[in-house]
C-alpha cells in the first residue's frame, strides 16, 4: 500500500521527530546533564537511522546522501557502507502501550494550548497553564510537564485534580471529556479589545446560522436535498 506506507514515514520525520520529539530535546541540550544528552543524543540517532533506511526505497539518491553524511555512533562500528545494502527495519516488539496512550494524552493538551494561544495571545508570550484533569489522566500527565511546557511553548504547567479550581483570570478549553485547559491571561490581554473581538465573531456565526436556518424554510426542502445533507442540518432546526 504505497500510500499508506509513504504517508507513515512522512508523519514520522516531520510530525514525531521534527515537530516533537526535536522541540522536547532542545533544553536538554542546552541546560540538562550529560547523562540526559548522551540518551538524547543516542535516541536521535537512532530514529536518523531507522528513518532514513525506512526512506531508503521510497527516495534511494537522497536517503543514500544523507546515510554517508550521518557519524557512526563509535569508530569501531561496522555499519554497512551503502544504505543500500543495509538491513531494512523490522518490528521488534519493544513498543510501550502505555507510554504511547500517555504521549497522547500530552498532544492533545498541547494542541488545545496552542490554539488558546493562537486566539487569544502573541506566539512570543509565554503564559501559565493549569489543567484541570481526572485523578487518572492527572496523574499521567504530570510525568510530563517539562515536555508540555516546552511543546506548548508556556511558562509553566500546573496539573490540577478535579473539583480543586484554576485561578480566575484563565480561558479555557476542553480536552474531550477527561481536562480542562485553563490559559492564565490576566494582564495580557486588553479585555475591552478582546470583548469586541469576541462580538465581531459572534455576529458572524450568528449570521451563518441563520443563513443555515433560511435555507431549510424554502418550499419543498425536504424534496430537493438528499436525506444525508437534511440530516446535517437537523441542528439548524
Amino acid at each position: 500500500d504505497f500510500p499508506l506506507v509513504t504517508s507513515a514515514i512522512f508523519n514520522f520525520w516531520l510530525y514525531e521527530l521534527c515537530d516533537i520529539y526535536l522541540e522536547c530535546v532542545k533544553p536538554v541540550f542546552s541546560d540538562g546533564d550529560e547523562g540526559a544528552k548522551e540518551a538524547s543524543r543516542s535516541a536521535l540517532y537512532s530514529c536518523v537511522d531507522v528513518g532514513l533506511r525506512l526512506l531508503s526505497p521510497f527516495m534511494p539518491f537522497l536517503s543514500e546522501e544523507l546515510y554517508q553524511r550521518l557519524s557512526r555512533r563509535t569508530p569501531a562500528d561496522d555499519a554497512p557502507p551503502s544504505i543500500c545494502t543495509a538491513a531494512y527495519p523490522q518490528e521488534l516488539g519493544l513498543r510501550d502501550e502505555r507510554l504511547d496512550s500517555q504521549m497522547k494524552l500530552v498532544q492533545e493538551v498541547v494542541t488545545a494550548v496552542r490554539y488558546l494561544k493562537q486566539d487569544y495571545l502573541h506566539s512570543k508570550t509565554r503564559p501559565e497553564v493549569f489543567l484541570v484533569c481526572q485523578t487518572e489522566a492527572a496523574s499521567d500527565l504530570r510525568e510530563f510537564l517539562d515536555v508540555m511546557t516546552t511543546l506548548s511553548r508556556c511558562s509553566r504547567v500546573t496539573v490540577l485534580s478535579r473539583p480543586q479550581p484554576p485561578p480566575s483570570g484563565c480561558v479555557m478549553a476542553t480536552v474531550g471529556d477527561w481536562c480542562e485547559a485553563h490559559l492564565l491571561v490576566e494582564g495580557l490581554v486588553d479585555p475591552p479589545r478582546e470583548t469586541a473581538r469576541l462580538q465581531e465573531q459572534l455576529g458572524k456565526l450568528r449570521a451563518e446560522l441563520d443563513d443555515c436556518v433560511k435555507r431549510t424554510q424554502v418550499e419543498n426542502y425536504e424534496e430537493k436535498v438528499h436525506m444525508y445533507m437534511s440530516d446535517s442540518c437537523d441542528f439548524c432546526m
